[in-house]
């Protein structure tokens, strides 16, 4: 059965769940194939987390441990391309965001403290969330165009097609790239585990810690 059927009844719920929200935003599609072009150099890592699952990291040589004391956390880059925001919602809806908001809080809080603004001693932390279309299945992690996470899910995805879940971490006052990660998750294994909205959600959470580990070269977060 394809994971879209599965989903139908939660769609529904969480339309009408948006539906009589208040001062809920749209999820950002404002990401095209080369937003990982400022990713600086990166190198594939020879995990061993997961078969489906490849790994690839960049760390700024300047960054050293104790520099910053302080992290900036942004919102999610969900990339939604032209999915109704209902069809978003079906995925990763407002509490979702929210949940995941507060899991990179909570990860992060023992080693820094979480700022709301940009300072001279904080980092800036975003976590991007996309599906794409690789070249071919070895090609790596740069697509040749996005595809919308909702179709990626739908059971129906295009051939070479893989979720990424990428980290960049930034001094949050000059923007100079300090470390980045992206993590791809080819079709199989997303189909293997992810069977309903809280699979999904649980899956984003665990990737983008491992992320922001890898970005962050375990200078900040060495658990």
């Amino acid at each position: 059965m394809h994971m879209q059927k599965l989903f139908i009844s939660l769609g529904t719920a969480v339309f009408l769940f948006t539906a009589c929200a208040t001062n809920t935003q749209p999820i950002s599609n404002n990401l095209d194939s080369s937003y990982a072009k400022s990713y600086g150099d990166l190198t594939e890592v020879n995990n061993r987390l997961s078969p489906g699952v490849r790994i690839f990291s960049y760390n700024n040589p300047t960054w050293t441990k104790g520099k910053y004391t302080n992290t900036l956390i942004n919102p999610v880059v969900f990339y939604g391309g032209e999915s109704s925001q209902t069809q978003i919602e079906m995925y990763f809806d407002t509490n979702s965001r929210i949940e995941l908001q507060q899991y990179l809080v909570n990860l992060l809080k023992d080693y820094l403290t979480v700022v709301s603004k940009p300072a001279t001693n904080a980092t800036s932390l975003k976590i991007t969330v996309t599906g794409a279309k690789l070249v071919d299945a070895s090609d790596g992690y740069t697509p040749v165009k996005l595809i919308p996470v909702s179709q990626l899910l739908s059971g129906e995805p295009e051939q070479n097609s893989v979720l990424e879940i990428s980290a960049e971490i930034t001094d949050s006052i000059s923007g100079e790239l300090l470390g980045s990660s992206i993590i791809t998750i080819n079709e199989e294994k997303l189909q293997k585990d992810v069977r309903s909205q809280e699979d999904f959600v649980n899956q984003v959470k665990l990737w983008s810690a491992i992320a922001t580990k890898y970005a962050a070269n375990y200078k900040v977060v060495n658990d």
